[in-house]
């Protein structure tokens, strides 16, 4: 009897765990562009967790629920709202001036930059969180089905600048926020004056707290009548094309902390702060460029 169990122990189905786990292993070191062929079945199999994951999400934020701040004091949310799309509207305009400005330039110079594209909104819901997800990517129910590219844009309520798209399925998209490690650096602008005629350039990138934070560039003699202050707004402004002109002037945050910058007591640093936990939303909106620019050639 003890060498039928002994035999029975090692035989067949004792050896599945471990041949399962071994090969698990093997699998996860394997680099992602050699498993570019199981692509589509990871878009058919989202097709069945995307359902379940849903009502699993909507338990969780009921259980946690997220941090939104309102985007102002003022009673009227909604009134508050139009109001901040029509300052974005208004700060993205004077942007597409100076952009125009450029661009006559180079054409008295030869040369022509990429036309400004617009964009369709498309509200989508977030299925999975970084609560659920290893990748630290928000999962929206809006995939290539929908229209939606790598150049897309997410924004909360259509206002607060979420993240990027990174990936592209039939039925479903992966969003990885502004806040999350792997999202690296972003420029913006401090908004000394909400009109956007006094302002200034920083750079940004995530804390381990969902925040972000890093270094401001002030001029040589500041402006007494606009100093950096604690509250101001921090708005996505690029120059190097790594975000869509669509998306200039989209709401970061707002500054919480300002400090002097680690090892340089002359320059100051900025904590800012976004109006709401990007990692716990359960709604997305989308901005679909309507038109991609070809990229450019060398």
């Amino acid at each position: 009897m003890p060498n039928a169990r002994a035999q029975s122990s090692t035989g067949p189905r004792g050896k599945t765990l471990p041949l399962t786990v071994f090969t698990l292993c093997v699998v996860a070191l394997i680099p992602l562009r050699f498993l570019e062929w199981l692509n589509p079945l990871s878009g058919l199999a989202m097709r069945v967790i995307a359902p379940i994951s849903h009502p699993v999400s909507e338990v969780s934020r009921w259980v946690v629920p997220g941090r939104v701040d309102p985007l102002t004091d003022a009673p009227e949310q909604v009134l508050a709202e139009e109001l901040e799309r029509t300052r974005q509207a208004y700060l993205r305009e004077k942007v597409e001036n100076d952009r125009l400005r450029t661009v006559i330039e180079d054409l008295q110079r030869g040369f022509a930059l990429g036309a400004r594209s617009d964009v369709r909104p498309l509200t989508a819901s977030v299925v999975g969180n970084p609560s659920d997800l290893s990748s630290g990517t928000l999962l929206v129910r809006a995939g290539s089905g929908a229209g939606v590219n790598a150049h897309t844009v997410a924004t909360f309520q259509g206002t607060q600048l979420v993240g990027r798209v990174v990936r592209v399925l039939g039925a479903v998209s992966e969003v990885r926020p502004i806040t999350a490690r792997r999202a690296g650096r972003i420029d913006g602008a401090v908004m000394l004056a909400p009109d956007g005629s006094q302002m200034l350039a920083c750079s940004l990138t995530p804390t381990d707290d969902q925040m972000l934070s890093g270094p401001v560039t002030e001029p040589d003699v500041a402006d007494p009548a606009h100093p950096l202050a604690v509250g101001q707004d921090v708005r996505l402004r690029t120059t190097d094309g790594s975000w869509p002109d669509s998306a200039q002037m989209l709401l970061i945050g707002r500054i919480v902390e300002i400090q002097p910058a680690p090892g340089q007591s002359l320059r100051r640093w900025i904590v800012v702060k976004p109006l709401a936990d990007l990692q716990a939303i359960s709604q997305v909106v989308l901005r679909i460029p309507l038109e991609v620019a070809p990229e450019s050639q060398p």
